[in-house]
């Protein structure tokens, strides 16, 4: 699990951040309609459900990947999909490695996000 504040690396189980010591909210939250989890983003208590997102830029001759994994809420993973893809369709063609790594990246992408379609919004 991640730090909604630092973002380092912590145990699942923790109820503060020992980098930065913020105090975290309860990972799960049992109510009728199923479990309600906190998105490890934005930090809001909403119903999460786990997505990875990849953009690559590529440079001709190197590149750059950029991921964002974990549990998301409906927000976030609008927000990431729309911006990783975007940044592959854009940016992500020049290079023969980047060539093949961004189609994967975008096909993954749309996977990921087509999976979580019925995920209901939070407000």
């Amino acid at each position: 699990m991640h730090c909604i504040k630092c973002g380092k690396n912590i145990p699942s189980d923790s109820k503060f951040c020992q980098f930065c010591g913020i105090d975290l909210p309860k990972t799960e939250i049992k109510i009728d309609e199923g479990v309600i989890d906190y998105c490890q983003f934005c930090g809001a208590n909403a119903p999460t459900k786990y997505s990875e997102y990849y953009a690559n830029i590529g440079m001709i001759l190197a590149r750059r990947e950029f991921c964002a994994k974990g549990r998301m809420c409906k927000n976030c993973i609008n927000k990431y999909f729309l911006h990783y893809t975007l940044t592959n369709v854009f940016l992500g063609w020049w290079g023969i490695i980047s060539f093949f790594a961004t189609f994967i990246f975008i096909i993954n992408n749309i996977i990921r996000y087509l999976m979580s379609i019925n995920l209901k919004k939070y407000y």
